[in-house]
């Protein structure tokens, strides 16, 4: 699911939706994922605020396939990069 960035869990990638429950019809709870959080592992409404959206790049950290595609995209920017800085070096 894609991630609208926001200063609040629903927005943010570390906001489990995979994961998630509701008590007493009351608002959806959903995992907090991030180690940089103090919510990481407890349960907080999309409401909740913490700096750990700063780290968010606009997909769910759980969405089935997302994360590896993203690390592939990540080590492709570096190698690419690494390539550029290697190529200035040698001039």
């Amino acid at each position: 699911m894609f991630r609208q960035k926001s200063k609040n869990c629903g927005g943010c990638r570390f906001w489990s939706e995979m994961c998630a429950q509701s008590l007493g019809c009351g608002p959806i709870e959903a995992l907090c994922l991030s180690d940089n959080s103090p919510s990481c592992g407890k349960f907080v409404t999309e409401t909740h605020k913490c700096d750990a959206w700063k780290d968010s790049l606009g997909y769910a950290i759980d969405a089935p396939g997302i994360e590896s595609d993203y690390h592939k995209q990540i080590e492709t920017e570096e190698m690419v990069l690494s390539e550029a800085v290697a190529m200035v070096s040698d001039d």
